[in-house]
């Protein structure tokens, strides 16, 4: 079955004074997005100009512009109705003959942008169907989405009369405080307002495996997580949830040169809250070395100390330069405690840093850490210089890293590790919440 034709709209933002764009093509969503995304960026102009691309119904004109081809003149000539989906001419515009087509595609149906042909295709499977799923009000677009379209695609685009009443019973259940939490949430939201159904269903499926509907979640965490995700790139929102789902409430994905997870967003000993990146990681590094050489409180700096430490950055010689850069391209560095951090450099063997290798096999055999928030009170004395204990070492008999007796963290250096990490499946499609959103109304609210 061919594809039908996509047209796309991206609306320039009012601060940038660029015009809107568009752009058709016979193929999908994700294909023509990109497609639109690098016309754009060839043209000259800045993708952060634009807000994100939103599929429209198709327009039955004879002025099209070329399949394949942007157009930023468009909007000079057609503005969107007032249901925000149909094209119509402006008030005193006229067609443009430069790019009159004979063989423009003669059809009006509302693409969305979804896969598999739309709307058409899932209503000859849906003969109860009775409304255009498009048409709801967008809380009710989204809870029915939530509800039916995971169990059942024909359900993505129509709603059967039952449905809609469901929906509405369950949009005013103020017993139902997940829906009423969620709902509270997306209203203060405009982002997600703009998303078609298919996008919808990723973003509900990714709610569903981050919050279980048998338990109360706060509008702030709602707001939290959508904002992140709708934030964070198509290919690492799979990686985003499963973070989330392990209690990471990471705001980003960032990840090494290499394109492996550097990890962070977890809890460490730097405290709630704390925004642990690369700048405070090189911190940490330098206060390793400072530590070298006198005795640090890593927790409560002295001033003097806390001025050296930004000596020692600016600087940018070794043994700082190559520790620092030791965890940064590390898959999970950013994933490390404060105290093993400075402890781990503190405790180097002098000159080390003259053969880069050999840091990371040592970084490998000591970063044994497994509880980030909660570091071993010997590697923090070790860290402060209460302690002249030697690092522990993950050894064999052998000599060589244990991999098998004690697993690595997150953090791991191993290559390896950090491209298991990247090729992980999305975590929305596993683990999903089974339970009907009724069922929540039985928790205490």
């Amino acid at each position: 079955m061919s594809t039908k034709p996509l047209f796309l709209l991206r609306k320039a933002k009012k601060s940038s004074g660029e015009p809107d764009v568009v752009l058709w093509a016979s193929d999908d969503f994700e294909s023509t997005c990109a497609t639109l995304d690098y016309l754009i960026v060839k043209s000259g102009k800045k993708l952060s100009n634009y807000f994100k691309a939103v599929a429209t119904n198709f327009p039955v004109v004879n002025d099209l512009p070329p399949e394949g081809e942007i157009d930023f003149t468009w909007s000079e000539r057609y503005q969107l109705s007032k249901d925000s989906m149909t094209w119509e001419l402006k008030p005193g515009a006229a067609p443009d003959d430069v790019h009159h087509q004979e063989d423009a595609p003669e059809t009006e149906e509302p693409t969305g942008g979804q896969e598999e042909n739309a709307q058409a295709d899932a209503h000859e499977d849906c003969q109860d169907c009775e409304v255009s799923v498009a048409t709801l009000r967008f809380t009710q677009r989204l809870l029915h989405i939530f509800t039916y379209a995971a169990g059942d695609r024909k359900y993505l685009h129509h709603a059967t009369r039952e449905q809609r009443k469901h929906i509405t019973a369950l949009e005013m259940d103020q017993e139902n405080s997940y829906v009423q939490n969620l709902l509270l949430a997306i209203r203060s939201m405009a982002e997600p307002t703009t998303l078609d159904n298919a996008a919808l269903l990723r973003l509900t499926d990714a709610i569903k495996a981050v919050f279980s509907i048998t338990k109360k979640h706060q509008p702030y965490e709602f707001k939290n997580f959508i904002s992140a995700w709708l934030d964070t790139e198509h290919i690492d929102r799979g990686l985003l949830t499963k973070e989330w789902r392990k209690g990471n409430r990471v705001s980003r994905i960032t990840r090494t040169a290499s394109g492996a997870n550097a990890g962070g967003g977890n809890l460490t000993d730097r405290g709630e809250g704390f925004v642990h990146d690369l700048t405070s990681l090189a911190r940490d590094v330098a206060t390793g070395v400072l530590a070298r050489s006198m005795d640090v409180d890593i927790y409560n700096l002295h001033p003097a100390h806390a001025k050296r430490i930004e000596e020692i950055i600016a600087e940018n010689k070794p043994p700082f330069s190559v520790f620092r850069d030791k965890f940064i391209t590390m898959p999970g560095g950013l994933d490390y405690s404060r105290a093993i951090v400075v402890a781990s450099v503190k405790e180097a063997p002098i000159g080390i840093e003259v053969i880069p290798a050999h840091v990371t096999e040592y970084l490998n055999k000591v970063l044994t850490e497994t509880d980030h928030a909660n570091p071993d009170p010997e590697i923090v004395d070790i860290a402060c210089g209460r302690s002249s204990a030697p690092m522990p070492q993950r050894v064999t008999e052998e000599g060589k890293q244990d991999d098998e007796e004690k697993p690595q963290p997150s953090g791991t250096t191993a290559d390896e590790q950090g491209e298991a990490e990247t090729m992980e499946p999305d975590a929305t499609e596993h683990h999903q919440d089974t339970q009907p959103l009724d069922a929540q109304s039985q928790v205490n609210s």
